[in-house]
């Protein structure tokens, strides 16, 4: 399952070959794969030029996301484009708000980012200039927020008009998106690391994780762990108890605080030789068998 394919249009050989079936095979296998993986994007390289017949024919489906042509020589740009946006989808919310937030370190746009304001000694009037844009790139990720959150930014955003933020003000906005993963006494062992995100929710979710932990096993054995990788920061938790699945799926609710989690990642509770993933409710068959449990909290960022 590749995130993006670049193929030839034409897979036939010399002329002498001539099969129709090959000179176009390309776009029957871009048509195969985006029926079934809709979300692949695919570049077609092709000799042949925009003004061909044949060209021209392709060109008319909406199996490619870019081509590449005979004489052209932006194949690595049309190939990072795609490749921003395939990170995108991948990094999802969690991606905007650190470019929102901290765009230095994610290749973000500071005359986009609410940085100018909370961050830097840019002269208010100049901020005022670009608060379009700011209130523009907010208003893109603003109904993937809690709708608490959205409406705290929002009623700043018109204090903001009127005059600047105070300090506690400042204190007070990038504390409401801004998680340490040493926040809690369970991770204070483990490298610190700072994510953009809503950070009521990611207290709520992992506070009800440990008290779900202490309510079925010894909170003294179990271990905490954090991992991090280049797309994502996994939050697990090993206990020795198995993991009643019938209870947790009939019960809903904590599986209705689990799911807060679904704009920033999934939660995977695995026992036994069963896995449950929280963002698509179905318990299936684990490739391996544990003892006890893991409950892990993934969620998703970008690379800076």
């Amino acid at each position: 399952k590749p995130d993006i394919l670049i193929t030839d249009i034409n897979f036939g050989g010399s002329d002498n070959e001539y099969d129709p079936d090959l000179i176009i095979a390309g776009v029957s296998l871009a048509r195969r794969i985006k029926k079934q993986l809709p979300s692949v994007k695919i570049i077609a390289v092709s000799g042949y030029r925009n003004n061909d017949s044949v060209f021209e024919k392709i060109i008319e489906k909406d199996w490619f996301d870019y081509f590449h042509t005979k004489g052209s020589s932006d194949l690595y740009e049309k190939y990072s484009k795609l490749r921003n946006d395939v990170i995108y989808e991948k990094t999802g919310l969690i991606n905007y708000l650190s470019k929102f937030f901290s765009p230095l370190n994610f290749n973000g746009d500071v005359n986009k980012s609410v940085y100018r304001i909370l961050d830097t000694d840019y002269d208010r009037n100049e901020n005022l200039i670009y608060l379009p844009d700011i209130l523009n790139y907010y208003n893109s990720f603003r109904k993937m927020l809690d709708r608490e959150n959205s409406e705290f930014l929002d009623g700043y955003f018109k204090i903001y008009r009127e005059r600047d933020f105070t300090d506690k003000e400042k204190r007070d906005i990038k504390n409401r998106f801004c998680f340490k993963t040493n926040s809690f006494d369970c991770l204070y062992d483990n490298i610190r690391t700072t994510l953009y995100l809503e950070r009521n929710l990611i207290n709520e979710i992992l506070n009800k994780i440990i008290s779900e932990t202490k309510d079925h096993c010894d909170i003294n054995k179990a271990v905490f762990n954090i991992e991090l990788t280049e797309n994502h920061v996994v939050f697990s938790i090993r206990q020795n108890s198995e993991f009643d699945f019938d209870k947790f799926t009939e019960s809903g609710r904590t599986m209705s605080v689990y799911k807060k989690i679904k704009n920033y990642g999934d939660i995977i509770i695995q026992s036994g030789s069963l896995i449950l993933s929280v963002k698509s409710e179905t318990v299936s068959p684990s490739d391996e068998i544990i003892q006890g449990s893991i409950i892990k909290m993934t969620l998703k960022i970008s690379t800076p």
